[in-house]
């Protein structure tokens, strides 16, 4: 017989032989076939006897691609949902990325490769209940520009008032517990934010919106005072003014760099069936790490933690040929690149296919976040790689 244990990925073959010489083995997949039946506490290795998934990825968040038509109230369906979360990208020319969400409104738009103020613009007319709706303005659906639209789902715009912090907020957390909004006004000083999630977030990333500062953030795998901004490729530096200690399952713990005025937070972590956010270490080579996330992932963030490099962007809508090269850069402006970066998707994750500082320099911690693409289960096929 054989014991399958899933959570470590080992499948283990028993028999009880003795001597030595050829032996013969057969495989038999169904309980109805064996001469003994099935032991006590085994199960046959099938997708009926596997969890049925509560929540998969395509259920919350989504990739759409459109080209420009310069037309007011054109809608950019596909998603199977109602966004809460717009990030927003222009393809084949420079322009800022543009984020946007339900809790803040439509017009309000911040910038991942600015530290400049929020903006106001009119080029998303809506969320809608299967993407979103967009007017020529602002550069959202100019002619012969190609657009990718990344959404999520979180709590159809409905917030609450949370004050596990010293300093309330307002905050927006999708069900399924993988990612919250938040807004808040700090009074200036050391301070907590209170960010609704079940559980520390792995991945945190704080904006000021009333005056020019970067995005702090902070990634699983960096230390309890250390930071990264998401609007430039710096590698992580420590300071205690910026976060003072480790996120804890209620609050974020903000330094005195946080001045008295408006920001956005936005915080993940890892759900099953929905994202995952870990670390690994590069090897420099071609033949990069392998890195499991248990599921097949559709979209994919790598920053380099221990030293300068891009927050580089892959999804399987942009690239649909191994392995995945076009990426986009969180925090350029710039258009997106169709060469230099590779990575295979892998039906449990992904495979970094170059040595580069990016994503695979010898000895080198990076951190990343990935969307799940669709999850194995009962009654459901197998999920083979890209």
């Amino acid at each position: 017989g054989s014991n399958v244990d899933g959570s470590k990925g080992v499948l283990l073959y028993l028999g009880n032989l003795s001597g030595s010489g050829a032996q013969d083995a057969t495989l038999i997949i169904e309980s109805s076939d064996m001469t003994h039946g099935l032991p006590a506490g085994y199960s046959e290795l099938k997708t009926q006897s596997l969890p049925e998934p509560t929540v998969q990825g395509v259920d919350v968040f989504q990739t759409l691609l459109y080209s420009g038509d310069n037309t007011n109230n054109r809608d950019i369906t596909g998603a199977g949902f109602r966004p809460d979360f717009l990030w927003l990208k222009l393809r084949n020319g420079t322009l800022s990325h543009k984020l946007i969400e339900s809790s803040r409104g439509v017009t309000k738009v911040l910038y991942s490769d600015s530290n400049g103020v929020e903006g106001t613009e009119a080029g998303l007319d809506s969320f809608q209940s299967d993407g979103i709706r967009v007017d020529n303005a602002n550069d959202t659906n100019g002619t012969g520009n190609n657009y990718v639209a990344w959404l999520w789902k979180a709590n159809n715009g409905t917030t609450a008032s949370n004050g596990n912090g010293s300093t309330s907020t307002t905050v927006q957390v999708a069900p399924e517990g993988h990612m919250s909004i938040a807004t808040l006004t700090a009074p200036g000083g050391a301070t907590t934010f209170g960010h609704g999630l079940s559980g520390a977030p792995e991945l945190v990333t704080i904006k000021r919106r009333d005056s020019g500062d970067s995005w702090y953030s902070w990634m699983t795998g960096m230390g309890s005072v250390d930071y990264m901004t998401l609007d430039s490729n710096a590698a992580s530096s420590s300071n205690s003014a910026v976060y003072t200690a480790l996120p804890t399952s209620t609050v974020v713990n903000g330094g005195t760099i946080f001045g008295a005025g408006d920001y956005s937070m936005y915080c993940f972590r890892s759900v099953t069936g929905v994202c995952h956010l870990g670390t690994y270490i590069g090897n420099g080579s071609t033949d990069g790490p392998i890195v499991n996330v248990g599921f097949r992932p559709r979209w994919i963030l790598v920053k380099n933690i221990g030293g300068a490099g891009g927050w580089v962007c892959f999804d399987t809508a942009r690239d649909t040929a191994q392995p995945l090269d076009q990426y986009l850069d969180m925090s350029e402006n710039h258009a997106e690149v169709t060469s230099g970066l590779d990575i295979d998707v892998l039906a449990q994750g992904f495979k970094i296919r170059i040595g580069h500082s990016w994503l695979n320099n010898a000895g080198v911690k990076y951190g990343y976040m990935t969307m799940v693409d669709v999850i194995s289960g009962f009654n459901l096929p197998p999920i083979p790689g890209k």
